[in-house]
């Protein structure tokens, strides 16, 4: 599992986490946008499991997914927006509404991209 360095987070309009990260072993690296785990569940409106399951078993998706540890020692689940696409292909016929899952997430970093928070 991959470990992250949160620099900000945003929330959306729709309630979305939006963290800018990266890797924490890349102290040079370039940030990416990173959607809260915890919001998944209710974007793609399928359950934990079937997204832990598609990860678990899709390689592309595994490097996607990671943690970050925060100071007080809470951990933050995290999966890189630009993979969310890949997901909902893996998931396939499990959600039910895939663009509109697609549309949530990229509203979501266009939201953030606007804010200024650019990586």
């Amino acid at each position: 599992m991959n470990e992250y360095h949160i620099k900000d987070t945003v929330r959306t309009p729709d309630g979305l986490t939006v963290h800018l990260a990266r890797e924490r072993r890349q102290i040079t690296g370039r940030f990416d946008y990173y959607i809260d785990f915890a919001c998944l569940p209710a974007v793609m409106d399928v359950s934990e499991k079937l997204i832990n399951q598609a990860i678990k078993w899709h390689m592309p998706l595994r490097a996607a997914y990671g943690v970050a540890i925060m100071p007080d020692n809470t951990r933050i689940r995290l999966f890189k927006l630009s993979a969310i696409k890949e997901l909902i292909i893996s998931l396939g016929a499990e959600i039910k509404q895939p663009q509109e899952a697609l549309a949530i997430c990229n509203t979501a970093e266009n939201y953030v991209k606007e804010r200024g928070h650019e990586h």
